[in-house]
C-alpha cells in the first residue's frame, strides 16, 4: 500500500492526497492556497499516511498549479464542455469590476444555478475561459 501525504484546507477543511513519493513534493513546502472555490483558505501539511482517507487524490503539480488554473477536472473549457455548462441554466452572480472606461466592465466570472462557476481572463479574441468550478462547501 503507497503512503500519501495529506494536506487540508484550515478554512473549509477539504482534504488533499498527494502521494509520499512524488518528485515535485518540494513544491508544496511553502503554504499554498486552496483551490476550492470560493473558499481561498491555506493548505497545511497535515500528516503522512497509508489509511484510505476521503481526500481528492491530486499530485504535488496538480495542487501547486490549482489555485491559478483550477484542477485537472476543472479546466475542461472547450466549446462543448462550455455549452453543456453554460446553455440552459440561469446566471445568478457575475465577479466583475469597473474598467478604467466608465461605460465598460471587466467580468471575471459567471456563476450559475446549477453552483458552477466560469472564470475568464483575456484573449485578443474576446474572453477566454480559464477553468469551471464548482461551489464546494468541503462535503464530499
Amino acid at each position: 500500500m503507497t503512503t500519501s501525504n495529506i494536506y487540508c484546507c484550515l478554512t473549509c477543511r477539504v482534504l488533499y492526497a498527494v502521494p509520499s513519493d512524488d518528485p515535485d513534493l518540494r513544491l508544496l513546502e511553502k503554504p499554498a492556497l486552496c483551490p476550492n472555490y470560493p473558499c481561498r483558505g491555506e493548505l497545511s501539511p497535515l500528516a503522512e499516511t497509508n489509511a484510505d482517507i476521503r481526500a481528492v487524490k491530486v499530485t504535488a503539480l496538480e495542487l501547486f498549479q490549482a489555485h491559478q488554473l483550477g484542477l485537472v477536472s476543472e479546466r475542461r473549457c472547450g466549446p462543448e464542455d462550455l455549452q453543456k455548462n453554460l446553455v440552459g441554466w440561469k446566471i445568478i452572480s457575475i465577479d466583475m469590476a469597473q474598467a478604467s472606461d466608465p461605460n465598460k466592465s471587466i467580468l471575471r466570472s459567471i456563476t450559475l444555478e446549477n453552483g458552477k462557476t466560469v472564470h475568464l481572463g483575456p484573449s485578443t479574441f474576446g474572453a477566454v475561459a480559464l477553468k469551471v468550478t464548482e461551489n464546494n462547501d468541503g462535503g464530499r
